[in-house]
């Protein structure tokens, strides 16, 4: 049922903002979670009104791929490069 709420949200998502339950059920977290987030200015979102909060897909995406870790192979790829451009100086 999680999976079809959330594709029913990306196939509606023209630029179209989301509110909070839509924006949770993007993010895979409680409604409340997603209020704390916005109390703690972890997500950025829009308050046109005192009641309603809307969120755009480019700031939740934002917000769930921060913070990206690098695997094993990519560390391993940096170091020799690394080490090659040392070499060549």
């Amino acid at each position: 049922m999680r999976e079809k709420a959330i594709e029913e949200i990306m196939q509606s998502l023209v630029e179209q903002p989301l509110n909070v339950d839509r924006a949770a059920d993007y993010l895979g977290v409680t409604t409340g979670a997603m209020y704390d987030m916005v109390h703690a200015k972890k997500v950025s979102c829009y308050k046109p009104s005192l009641k309603c909060l809307y969120f755009k897909k480019a700031d939740l995406d934002a917000y769930a791929f921060r913070n990206r870790k690098a695997s094993n192979f990519e560390l391993s790829e940096k170091a020799d490069e690394l080490l090659n451009a040392n070499q060549k100086n």
